[in-house]
C-alpha cells in the first residue's frame, strides 16, 4: 500500500512539474496574431464581447483597441494607467478604444482601483485571469494594441518611469499606424 501511495505522490509531482513547464513555455501572443475572442463584464455588470468590438461585426465600435491588463496591487499599472488615459483622450475621436482589464481582483476591488486613479477608462474584470492566460503572459502590466480586424499590432509586458517615454512613443506610433490604416480602408 505504501508503494502505491509513494508512486501516486511521485506521479502527481511529475504531472505538476510538466504542467508548470508547459504553462511557462505555452503560447504567447505575438505581433500579427489574432487576439483571442473573449467575454467579460465591466464594473457595472455590462457584457463585453470582443467579437462585437472588432472585425466585420455590424456593431463594431473601434478602429483599434488598446487593452491594458492591470491589478489593484500592481504599482507599475498605477503609473501606466494615467498615461493610457491621455492616449485614449487624444485618439478616441479617431476610433481608439482604451480598455483596462483588471486581473485577479473582484468587482469591488477593481472599482476601488478605478476610483483611486480617477480613471474614466472602461474597466473589465477578469477575476480568475482567464483572458490573461489566453494571451500567455502572466506579468502585469501587460499592454496589447489590436487593429480593427483583431490582429495584435503592439505588445508591452512592463512599464517603468525610466522607460516611459520610449514605451509611450512606440505605442503612440503604432496607434497612429492602426488608425491611419483604418481610415484609409474606410475611405476606399
Amino acid at each position: 500500500m505504501r508503494k502505491y501511495i509513494s508512486a501516486a505522490v511521485l506521479f502527481c509531482m511529475a504531472f505538476i512539474l510538466v504542467a508548470e513547464a508547459w504553462a511557462a513555455t505555452g503560447p504567447h501572443l505575438k505581433i500579427g496574431d489574432v487576439f483571442p475572442g473573449f467575454f467579460l463584464k465591466d464594473l457595472n455588470g455590462n457584457p463585453f464581447y470582443l467579437r462585437e468590438q472588432v472585425g466585420n461585426a455590424p456593431t463594431r465600435k473601434y478602429q483599434g483597441i488598446l487593452f491594458s491588463f492591470c491589478a489593484y496591487t500592481c504599482k507599475p499599472c498605477r503609473k501606466e494607467i494615467p498615461e493610457l488615459e491621455k492616449l485614449g483622450a487624444k485618439y478616441q475621436k479617431q476610433g481608439l478604444g482604451v480598455i483596462l482589464i483588471d486581473v485577479g481582483d473582484n468587482n469591488k476591488v477593481a472599482q476601488s482601483l478605478a476610483a483611486e486613479l480617477k480613471t474614466s477608462l472602461p474597466m473589465l474584470v477578469d477575476r480568475y485571469g482567464v483572458v490573461l492566460d489566453l494571451v500567455g503572459h502572466p506579468g502585469l502590466p501587460h499592454t496589447v494594441l489590436i487593429d480593427g480586424a483583431g490582429k495584435v499590432r503592439y505588445l508591452n509586458t512592463s512599464f517603468s518611469e525610466e522607460k516611459a517615454i520610449e514605451i509611450l512613443t512606440g505605442l503612440e506610433n503604432e496607434i497612429k499606424a492602426v488608425l491611419d490604416a483604418a481610415s484609409g480602408a474606410s475611405s476606399r
